[in-house]
């Protein structure tokens, strides 16, 4: 079992202006991951962000219809889940997805790589993913997606290996679920299989200023599509710089045909459509995005400003709807024995990207699910203990 830890740590520049302290080390959304030799922060999940008294508002394009505020507001109460003598050790959670009745928990502290538990039971299965270099083992598991449509199959990204493999449940507890050799992706952050066989992709740091790349279903480059909103003043810079600036992961419905671009350290989604082997922008919007730092002879990304809001730190979708889970603390907070990387706002969208409603939860989280056909929401909390699964439902 991994050693229990609490907190999640943080790593700064020495490079400092009279007015502002910049993280210079490359960042990626939501997820504390190491990629390559570089440290990235999460969010979004990555991440670019904001200073909230330097609203870029210009960067911000309509689209999509903002709820008023008369709109819902829920108030969800919290349960730990009891799972009697079993004792769970999360350390590092990085992201969480719900496939059926179960619950995968990507962890970077322990040496297997991510959890399952039972949700139906409540019972934990175990650890799995072994890492290591043997042709079984998983070298560096980036992400763990759901597969639209498919209550029992999910998918694991090895970005040292540059592969995504589908695996299913088996049922077995022992061995929990069968994976297929895998499809070569490479250079990719977030990844999920689409409706009709191909593989939408965000990634930050390439050569081209779109959010997504499509993939073949034999995963070769198939285009390149959604616009950043990267503000009029910086588009000058190289692609290289934007994207590292702006950076995105994303969603996509059960149906495989919608995708939600969702925004680093900042308050903001692009919705779009599959038409095709092409995505078509449906609706964005921009509450907020962030001051960030660039060379302004060679254009080179030195990255975002301490004092800031964190903004969008994970994401769950279904059916009918995306939600956001939205962070209300800076960066700098966690010097004040705060966890910015936590929120207790989750902002609720259609895929259309209309605003639907506002949960408001009773306990800081790092990460949700979508709700389940009984309204229950499970999450990761690391408020006043070691990372703890609990369930949220509507307050009566």
């Amino acid at each position: 079992m991994a050693k229990k830890e609490t907190g999640l740590s943080k790593v700064k520049t020495d490079r400092q202006s009279t007015l502002l302290k910049f993280y210079a080390t490359p960042t990626h959304p939501f997820n504390h991951i190491k990629i390559n030799t570089m440290t990235y922060l999460p969010t979004f999940r990555a991440t670019a962000a904001i200073m909230a008294s330097l609203l870029i508002l210009s960067a911000c394009k309509g689209g999509a219809r903002n709820a008023s505020e008369s709109d819902s507001i829920i108030e969800m109460t919290s349960t730990e889940t009891d799972f009697g003598d079993q004792e769970i050790m999360i350390g590092r959670p990085l992201s969480m997805n719900r496939v059926g009745d179960f619950l995968l928990i990507l962890d970077n502290k322990t040496d297997s790589l991510f959890h399952i538990v039972d949700i139906a039971t409540p019972r934990y299965i175990g650890q799995f993913g072994t890492r290591g270099g043997g042709p079984s083992d998983f070298s560096n598991i980036i992400l763990l997606s759901g597969i639209p449509g498919a209550n029992d199959r999910f998918g694991i990204l090895d970005t040292d290996k540059n592969r995504y493999y589908t695996c299913t449940l088996s049922g077995d507890l022992s061995h929990p679920y069968t994976r297929d050799g895998g499809i070569e992706l490479k250079n990719v952050w977030f990844v999920s299989p689409l409706a009709n066989g191909m593989y939408v992709s965000s990634k930050g740091y390439v050569d081209w200023p779109e959010i997504f790349t499509l993939y073949t279903p034999q995963g070769k480059e198939a285009g390149h599509f959604g616009d950043r909103m990267v503000p009029e003043d910086y588009r000058k810079y190289p692609p290289v710089s934007q994207t590292a600036a702006y950076q995105y992961s994303l969603e996509v419905a059960p149906d495989g045909k919608r995708v939600a671009a969702i925004g680093s350290m900042a308050d903001a989604a692009g919705f779009y459509r599959l038409d095709g082997e092409s995505l078509k922008l449906v609706s964005q919007y921009c509450e907020y995005q962030g001051e960030q730092k660039f060379d302004p002879e060679k254009g080179d990304y030195l990255g975002v400003a301490e004092d800031c809001a964190v903004g969008i730190i994970d994401s769950a979708s279904d059916k009918d709807h995306v939600y956001l889970l939205l962070s209300d603390l800076r960066m700098n907070d966690s010097d004040k024995g705060k966890n910015p990387w936590s929120a207790n706002v989750v902002k609720v969208y259609d895929w259309e990207g209309n605003k639907k409603m506002e949960y408001r939860l009773d306990r800081r989280v790092r990460l949700i699910t979508a709700p389940d056909k009984d309204g229950v929401m499970y999450a990761v909390t690391s408020e006043g203990c070691d990372p703890t699964i609990i369930s949220f439902r509507q307050k009566n």
